[in-house]
């Protein structure tokens, strides 16, 4: 069954949903002015190391095992809230960059605007996985 398919990560479309929902929950953690480690879901120190492979095996530990039903609602949810989000928020506080909501960070200023990292965790970030997920589809 489709649900069984993995790819040459191991990953099933199930965790593929999974990946995309906790990234773009933490770009919507930006807009509410939370880290973005927490919108993964994921300790600080992981986050922090920057090292993304390893942010990614984490967030998948933390739900491996989900059914596509599950991961497809944490989906549609995480979607949903950030563009529920991003609607009642006004251009000019999109366009401000991630520092202006979260100062201090350790790695340094982040001067991207918010709206970009909104942006590439989610419908540009879907495009990416588009891909695996349709050779599942087959």
């Amino acid at each position: 069954s489709a649900e069984r398919l993995r790819d040459h990560e191991g990953w099933t479309i199930a965790d593929h949903l999974v990946h995309l929902a906790a990234w773009e929950r933490s770009a919507l953690a930006v807009l509410r002015r939370q880290p973005r480690y927490e919108g993964l879901g994921i300790p600080r120190d992981a986050w922090e190391s920057g090292d993304e492979d390893a942010i990614n095996a984490r967030v998948h530990a933390l739900h491996d095992g989900i059914s596509f039903a599950a991961a497809r609602a944490m989906l549609d949810g995480a979607h949903a809230e950030t563009v529920a989000a991003v609607v009642a928020m006004p251009i000019d506080e999109l366009l401000k960059p991630v520092d202006h909501y979260l100062p201090g960070d350790p790695a340094g200023p982040d001067l991207r605007p918010a709206g970009r990292v909104v942006f590439a965790n989610s419908g540009q970030h879907f495009s990416e996985h588009l891909g695996w997920i349709r050779a599942f589809a087959g």
